[in-house]
């Protein structure tokens, strides 16, 4: 490890332990399938929400939050039942691309799932091939999610469904899917839930959205420029130099400057001279001149 790498694995090091987990935590989708492990429900109840919340993580904290929320109260907190038809509740939300017939549908499609293969993780490993990455299991249980919820709209994926169900054959990043298999996968640190223990965090990658993208590339982590899958390898290969055992470790820090909005990519140079990465980012250093 050459010394501009290690620099910024000190940084990292040391922004993860300044981090609030509990507080930020809270503010984060992961709280809703925690609360499932914390009131000791099954692994397959867990894997349920988790997949959901993951599913409807996009756009603003503030605004699919609350969506997320509103379902799991209208069912008391019995999502399992829910979405395997031996509950229903009054009105199912929308939120932005999707309607809530479509969110709707998805929900029961995971409960088909369940009720088809035992559970999300035995779709997964259908497909997982453990010598790779996890992209093979995450085809497997897509094609899975997306026959089922096609059942339940009784038509073929709508707009608003694929978008939920992000399709790996296309070389996408599919950062939601990447977050489920994450927080699933990864041991419970007070974050992420430690389920699917069958999978090493070294075959984990990267959750990749433009703030991750954007912060990797100013701290030298990512030279491709296309934001998809092989440049969420890229980082996690990067990420992989500071922890070959569990790179996945910085991604909740890293995505967090972004969420609290630490990080402002260079748009207030306050932020970055405060900024514990400040003097290794390259917006950092252009702010402060």
């Amino acid at each position: 490890m050459n010394g501009p790498t290690l620099d910024i694995k000190k940084k990292l090091d040391k922004t993860l332990a300044l981090l609030d987990i509990a507080a930020e935590t809270a503010h984060d989708p992961v709280s809703f399938p925690r609360r499932f492990l914390a009131l000791g429900r099954s692994r397959q109840e867990i894997e349920a929400v988790a997949f959901f919340s993951a599913a409807l993580a996009y756009g603003s904290v503030d605004q699919f939050m609350p969506v997320i929320a509103r379902v799991l109260a209208a069912s008391d907190d019995r999502f399992l039942d829910l979405i395997m038809n031996r509950l229903s509740i009054p009105v199912w939300p929308g939120y932005r691309l999707s309607t809530n017939r479509e969110i709707a549908a998805l929900a029961r499609g995971i409960g088909r799932v369940i009720e088809r293969r035992g559970g999300l993780w035995e779709s997964f490993a259908a497909g997982w091939k453990p010598d790779e990455n996890i992209h093979s299991g995450l085809a497997s249980l897509r094609s899975d999610l997306a026959r089922e919820t096609e059942e339940a709209l009784g038509e073929p994926l709508t707009q608003g469904a694929r978008h939920l169900l992000p399709d790996p054959s296309l070389g996408g990043c599919v950062k939601r899917l990447c977050i489920f298999l994450r927080w699933v996968a990864r041991p419970d640190d007070g974050v992420d839930l430690g389920i699917w223990r069958e999978i090493p965090g070294a075959a984990l990658v990267v959750p990749l959205d433009r703030h991750i993208a954007r912060l990797s590339r100013n701290l030298g982590l990512l030279t491709r420029r296309t934001d998809d899958w092989k440049a969420a390898v890229e980082i996690t290969d990067a990420l992989r130099r500071f922890d070959p055992v569990d790179p996945l470790r910085y991604d909740f820090a890293l995505c967090h400057l972004g969420i609290s909005k630490s990080c402002t990519h260079g748009r207030n140079p306050d932020d970055c001279r405060s900024c514990g990465l400040a003097g290794l980012c390259l917006q950092g250093n252009s702010a402060k001149r």
